[in-house]
């Protein structure tokens, strides 16, 4: 696969815009094991002098483990709405239990530095993994904390600095 890089200050598409407001893919782990979410929370910007992506994942999702076992993560945004029912499809079963890229047909895109994939005819962002940390429950807002953390799954924050930005 050929991979175009992109200078991240060039994007036409706000990433961020799409990470903030639309859903976005997660990915983490190997050949041997590996797997992609879909999330619709997370950031990025500038920290430490580094760009940066903060990528929310909850302890029982099958990605947390990836990632923290291999301290790197990759993160693939959508060009378009035409994946919206592959979106809703990756973010409905779990890793775990099913090959969600067999029973989709879908062949993933190794990454270009990282030891783990990208999807196909997205904006990629590989991260390399250089902090994380957990929301702590007592620190949080009590409306936050009923609204979104009724089953006490709170969130890891995985700080990924961003190692390359293309199309795949």
């Amino acid at each position: 696969m050929k991979f175009k890089e992109i200078d991240v200050t060039g994007l036409s598409l706000n990433p961020f815009n799409k990470i903030g407001k639309e859903w976005f893919l997660v990915s983490a782990g190997n050949k041997e094991s590996f797997n992609t979410m879909t999330a619709s929370w997370g950031f990025g910007g500038v920290m430490w002098d580094k760009p940066i992506i903060v990528a929310p994942v909850r302890p029982t999702r099958f990605t947390h483990d990836l990632i923290a076992q291999t301290k790197e993560f990759s993160i693939s945004v959508p060009l378009d709405d035409k994946m919206n029912k592959l979106l809703g499809y990756f973010g409905s079963v779990s890793g775990r239990d099913v090959d969600k890229y067999k029973e989709k047909n879908i062949t993933p895109v190794r990454c270009k530095s990282l030891d783990t994939f990208v999807m196909p005819n997205c904006l990629c962002f590989e991260c390399k993994l250089i902090y994380t940390n957990n929301i702590v429950k007592e620190r949080l807002d009590e409306g936050i904390k009923n609204g979104f953390y009724g089953d006490n799954a709170f969130h890891t924050m995985f700080y990924g600095e961003i190692i390359y930005v293309y199309n795949s």
